[in-house]
């Protein structure tokens, strides 16, 4: 029986000592699966990004996540949510926000006015 374009992936990645790009793993699944076609290659990476098995590392190269520990995952992930923790807890004067908006309506109402009496006009 076959092999899945997955499966062959699953295959490759592992039997490499670093992680690999997207474009490696896609050309060894074509070249080991006569039914690969470049249009199904939207799906094969939706199945990849599926598969708890692989891990995207950075730099669109992939991993198996089994070579990684759970720390290692988790703290790089928070990496990639610190910047919007920071957005969270970052305290926001509403009065001055509120202020702002209020003005930039004004002036837009403004600008409104002043286009439609010289279409009136014209």
């Amino acid at each position: 029986m076959p092999k899945s374009m997955i499966e062959l992936a699953y295959e490759f990645v592992g039997n490499q000592k670093d992680p690999v790009s997207f474009q490696d793993i896609w050309a060894h699944v074509r070249s080991q699966d006569d039914a690969a076609q470049d249009a199904q290659i939207g799906r094969f990476y939706q199945l990849l990004t599926l598969d708890g098995r692989f891990v995207a590392v950075g730099g669109n190269k992939w991993s198996l996540k089994a070579r990684y520990s759970f720390k290692e995952l988790y703290d790089d992930a928070r990496g990639v949510f610190k910047d919007v923790e920071t957005l969270e807890t970052t305290p926001v004067d509403d009065e001055e926000t509120f202020e702002e908006d209020e003005e930039s309506d004004d002036e837009e109402a403004e600008d409104d006015d002043g286009s439609d009496h010289e279409e009136e006009a014209a």
